[in-house]
């Protein structure tokens, strides 16, 4: 197993074996419910940030929302990280026409909020068709005051 697959494996582990009672929960000591809304709003807003760079292929808004550890299974099963997500744009392969999101839920757990959604793509990755439609989990950690995303997973959505 490579070390990136071991990397998300223990991830997935990690964040699967919280406690009962963490799971679910929007307020907690750590974070009150005015906080919370604030996570909610402030994570949907750097979602649409996220789309819009994709189709711009922003490199640097994408740098910025990613953390350095980020990393994605693609609703074709593949595992890609930061530097690949990024590079794919500088080097022309990545082109999105539509990247839309909807269907947007953000829980929030203290210094972490998860995303799920729905995403509607129209693009082409070096040249192959990849428009479709795709359900995700996408992971934020804040870290002095910065929210990025740290882990991504998607499949696809055939309805």
């Amino acid at each position: 197993m490579s070390k990136l697959r071991a990397d998300v494996m223990i991830l997935i582990c990690a964040v699967c074996m919280q406690p009962p009672g963490v799971h679910g929960q929007l307020d907690s000591e750590s974070t009150r419910s005015s906080d919370a809304t604030n996570i909610v709003e402030k994570i949907t807003q750097l979602e649409q940030e996220r789309s819009k760079a994709q189709v711009q292929s922003d490199v640097s808004k994408l740098n910025q929302l990613l953390a350095p550890e980020f990393v994605e299974v693609n609703a074709a099963g593949q595992i890609r990280t930061k530097a690949e997500n990024i590079e794919g744009h500088r080097n022309g392969q990545t082109h999105w026409q539509a990247f839309d999101l909807n269907e947007l839920k953000v829980k929030v757990y203290g210094n972490t909020a998860v995303v799920t959604g729905r995403l509607t793509r129209t693009g082409t990755f070096a040249g192959r068709d990849l428009s479709g439609r795709s359900r995700y989990t996408r992971y934020y950690v804040n870290r002095q005051g910065h929210w990025q995303a740290i882990f991504q997973h998607s499949i696809p959505d055939p309805e």
